[in-house]
């Protein structure tokens, strides 16, 4: 579970050429700092003046983390969790959104190798031959301006090296487990062209039940591979074509807490199963997914600085997706005088886009240095839904979106010490929409929009020492608008944000101790809020502003040159504003003056727990005692009370919770075993939940507010048989 601030052990580079930036990029410093590359430019994490997480292969292999969604029990304030449907829901610090649909985007970005990634199921990615994982706090304004309100979060892949290596693991563990991964580095011209290949495959059966059908689910059967080709033309000019290609069949799975919920009470029969892991259900859950993409990275170092591009096409198919909603086994009961016939949702989405940037980086010897560039995205989409929550409905929708931004962010070395830093970033965004409603059928309906916006950043920066940075920076974000899920007609507008961070990084008694501490504060406004209603229906409206505040602090302690402590912790308060939201617990929403319209102001943001944490604890034994080097690793992460709604129902919330992992390898030479256990004492860790209101009859309300809980996986334990050359 190591963090941010340089936590692993330092790694040899493969790469004979000291001049690759992205293969050099993944390893650490001279002094076991991590390298990254968050600001468009090799920096040791400690030198960075913004607020970063990153974590190398090696601390997500200790730490189990094998796609995206582990990250958030390793990075504090982070959330990363699943809605209906498998699309991935990312908070940082508060910040985020449960937006559905083709039409909407995610407050916080995700980029794959410098590629955007735009689908909100896409952007939950497994983690193939991955070097690092760079997690970007707050709003960013300049760099990586596209949608991100909340943050970024940088996947960087390994790149090919003119030295021939290659490695390989497999494992075996509980729940029928099997997974393997190879990745091999083959040099085919002598320090100009070389190939790299990683595979990998995974494979474990549903951790829960549906017990009507038989079938398990939340289960995995993924397989994937990527390449990449290097080619080194010149001292000053490279290329690298990359390729990748992924499938996967995952079982969903969510569990109705509250046996009251009306979707139990309409049942002659009751069909509640009291065990967390098991459902009652009629329609078997399924959800295929392949996911395509090629890009072509150019780098060519200039008199003036670094020009970097890259230009991509990514493909995406998930479904036919099946869920049952309403978790009971037959159609029972009486709605509004008509047989009720069950909730399920049969969905297939799929995704075309292309993505283009291209920024000068200048030579940073000068006392002013500069980033300057622009980028192009294009996505066509289309999602063909096929639901009944009460009567039947099938759409069909199509959704294009074009966007474009320059950008130029500035710094001036005023004095030796101190810096001062200024960038601006204009971005112009067009989406158009279209929907048709073939059951029951409505004509075509269709809309666009366009939304533009210039996005400032300012900061500080002064070194007191070779080990000290004082920072302070004033940041602004944008994500466009949208259109709703249901309706293209009503179209919700864009959010922004206003951050003021300050913050400080110290290596201190002879760089054994290394800390990060920030401060922030948060001007929200016009903030995207999804809410779910009585019938699971989603609509999207701007609630408003909010209000938030917290301190972050990250760090690594080697106690002994055999031990060393990793920990972070984010403390966070947040509050609404004046918004009126639809509280569908009290009541329908179909008038101005409907008492189930509720002012939120001064409740919590959705998804914002106040106090996140992870600690962890790394001994090795050396070689000379054991034969070989065994290491052990113990992490922990801990969440407070976490609510899904704005309206602090501690119904539709989640208890305070801790998730505990632990790690023993021993290495001997090129070959390894390791024994690890995920969450050791079997919490049932919940990752998300979706709160819906009573069911609105002709009769008046009935039931209780459901409650759909996500789960984490239970305890899993295994063995990791590898080698490397």
């Amino acid at each position: 579970m190591l963090m941010s601030a340089g936590v692993a052990q330092a790694q040899q580079s493969a790469a004979a050429d000291a001049s690759t930036q992205a293969a050099e990029a993944g390893a650490q410093d001279r002094d076991g700092d991590i390298v990254v590359t968050a600001m468009r430019r090799e920096s040791s994490l400690q030198d960075v003046p913004a607020s970063i997480s990153a974590l190398s292969s090696t601390q997500l292999e200790k730490s189990g983390i094998t796609d995206s969604g582990g990250l958030q029990y390793q990075v504090p304030g982070l959330m990363i969790a699943k809605d209906s449907g498998q699309q991935a829901q990312i908070y940082i610090r508060g910040v985020g959104n449960n937006l559905q649909g083709i039409s909407a985007g995610n407050s916080v970005a995700t980029y794959v190798d410098g590629v955007y990634v735009p689908n909100s199921i896409q952007v939950f990615q497994e983690f193939n031959d991955v070097e690092r994982v760079e997690v970007l706090k707050g709003p960013q304004a300049t760099l990586y301006g596209r949608n991100a309100t909340g943050g970024a979060i940088n996947i960087i892949s390994t790149d090919p090296s003119f030295t021939p290596s290659g490695k390989a693991d497999v494992s075996f563990g509980n729940y029928s487990t099997l997974a393997a991964r190879a990745s091999i580095n083959a040099p085919l011209v002598e320090d100009k062209l070389a190939l790299r290949v990683s595979v990998q495959s995974a494979y474990h059966k549903g951790y829960n039940e549906n017990i009507y059908l038989g079938q398990r689910m939340q289960g995995q059967s993924s397989t994937g591979v990527r390449a990449a080709l290097r080619w080194k033309l010149s001292p000053d000019f490279e290329a690298i074509l990359r390729a990748d290609y992924s499938n996967s069949n995952n079982t969903d799975y969510l569990k109705i807490r509250n046996p009251e919920s009306w979707w139990y009470l309409i049942s002659p029969v009751d069909q509640y199963v009291d065990d967390p892991r098991k459902v009652m259900g009629d329609v078997g859950a399924a959800q295929p997914i392949e996911n395509d993409g090629q890009s072509l990275h150019l780098r060519w170092d200039t008199g003036i600085g670094t020009v970097k591009s890259v230009t991509s096409r990514r493909h995406f198919d998930s479904g036919p997706t099946f869920l049952d909603l309403d978790q009971v086994a037959l159609p029972p009961g009486i709605v509004n005088g008509k047989p009720y016939q069950g909730s399920y949702l049969g969905d297939i989405t799929t995704s075309t886009s292309y993505y283009h940037e291209t920024y000068l980086a200048t030579d940073t010897s000068k006392p002013l240095h500069a980033i300057v560039g622009f980028n192009y995205f294009h996505e066509n989409a289309r999602e063909f839904q096929y639901q009944y929550a009460g009567g039947l409905s099938s759409y069909d929708r199509y959704g294009k979106t074009d966007a474009y931004s320059v950008f130029v962010d500035a710094s001036l070395d005023v004095a030796p010490q101190f810096t001062i830093s200024a960038g601006l970033r204009y971005s112009d965004e067009k989406r158009d929409y279209r929907q048709l409603r073939i059951i029951p059928s409505v004509p075509w309906v269709s809309n666009k929009a366009s939304w533009d916006s210039f996005s400032p950043r300012v900061g500080v920066e002064f070194r007191p020492s070779e080990d000290v940075l004082l920072y302070a920076n004033a940041t602004s974000g944008f994500k466009s608008g949208g259109f709703n899920l249901q309706n293209p007609l009503n179209p919700f507008k864009p959010e922004s944000i206003w951050s003021y961070e300050g913050g400080i990084k110290a290596s201190l008694f002879d760089r054994k101790l290394r800390t990060s501490l920030s401060g922030f504060y948060y001007s929200y406004k016009d903030i995207q809020v999804s809410q779910t209603l009585a019938n699971l229906q989603r609509v999207v409206t701007n609630a408003g502003t909010a209000k938030i505040w917290g301190l972050d602090a990250e760090g690594n302690w080697a106690v002994t040159p055999n031990l060393r402590l990793t920990f972070g912790l984010s403390l966070l308060h947040s509050e609404y504003g004046s918004a009126i939201l639809c509280d569908s617990v009290i009541g329908p929403c179909n008038s101005p003056d409907a008492p189930a319209l509720v002012d939120v102001k001064g409740n919590r943001l959705p998804r914002a727990p106040g106090t996140t944490g992870s600690i962890a604890v790394d001994y090795t034994i050396p070689r000379e005692v054991a034969g070989g080097e065994v290491s052990l690793h113990v992490d922990a992460a801990y969440r407070s009370r976490t609510y899904w709604t704005p309206f602090e129902y501690k119904t539709h919330s989640v208890d305070p919770q801790w998730m505990t992992n632990a790690q023993i390898r021993y290495d001997r030479g090129s070959w390894y075993i390791a024994g690890y256990v995920q969450n050791i004492f079997d919490v049932l860790y919940v990752t998300n939940g979706i709160g819906s209101g009573k069911l609105s009859t002709a009769n008046g309300l009935v039931g209780e507010p459901a409650v759909f809980d996500r789960y984490a996986a239970p305890r899993t334990y295994g063995v990791r048989i590898g080698f490397s050359y």
